[in-house]
């Protein structure tokens, strides 16, 4: 289980080094500034893989061109990443991403809970164009929970799993104690409603998981 940590700001800007995350995503759809120099900044600054996050208004972000437009984004920041985030939506550009030996975390966000026949559909499809699937689910009720509990289980390995939003957010933590490869926190300002800062979850894992504190 890596803990990752979201951030949209430049490196100059957090103090999310010192805390020493396995991974690092860079939400460009929430920056402000030339792209293509916050990330270089980013990849001069620390030896931690890169994530490049895109992510469309229909899916909680704030980005909303075509897929070619999204492309046009990305494709001259792929030398400094270690992961593109790709939606479905832009799942055909997923060739271009992996011929450039970039890894692609597959994602899917929906603003409800699906059934457990949906789920492994959805992970389908995700695997279909992508390395990583990422589910992200929005529960209504401690029933859902476990349905997701159950699904991150028993769902091939390697997944991600998380919770939208502020009701259920107390999920987030227990998804990598059921096989979720990743859970995604913040160091000072969340880039997603529920998010933890990333002390908090050091805190909790070393509390629930004392061998790996």
């Amino acid at each position: 289980m890596k803990i990752v940590v979201s951030t949209n700001e430049r490196p100059g800007a957090t103090d999310l080094l010192r805390y020493n995350p396995g991974l690092i995503e860079l939400r460009l759809d929430l920056m402000q500034g030339d792209l293509p120099e916050i990330v270089q900044e980013w990849y001069a600054r620390t030896e931690i893989p890169l994530i490049l996050t895109l992510r469309s208004d229909q899916e909680g972000g704030t980005f909303s061109g075509t897929p070619d437009e999204w492309l046009g984004t990305i494709q001259n920041l792929l030398p400094y990443a270690s992961y593109i985030d790709i939606e479905q939506r832009f799942s055909q550009h997923a060739r271009i991403i992996r011929e450039q030996g970039v890894s692609i975390v597959a994602s899917y966000h929906l603003k409800r809970m699906p059934s457990i026949q949906e789920l492994a559909t959805i992970e389908d499809n995700l695997r279909k164009y992508g390395d990583i699937p990422k589910i992200v689910v929005t529960p209504s009720d401690e029933h859902d929970m476990i349905i997701f509990l159950s699904f991150t289980l028993h769902a091939e390995k390697p997944v991600i799993t998380s919770i939208m939003g502020e009701p259920y957010r107390h999920m987030r933590p227990l998804l990598p104690l059921f096989g979720s490869a990743w859970i995604f926190g913040h160091a000072g300002e969340a880039t997603a409603a529920g998010q933890y800062h990333i002390r908090d979850l050091k805190e909790i894992y070393t509390r629930l998981l004392p061998e790996t504190g």
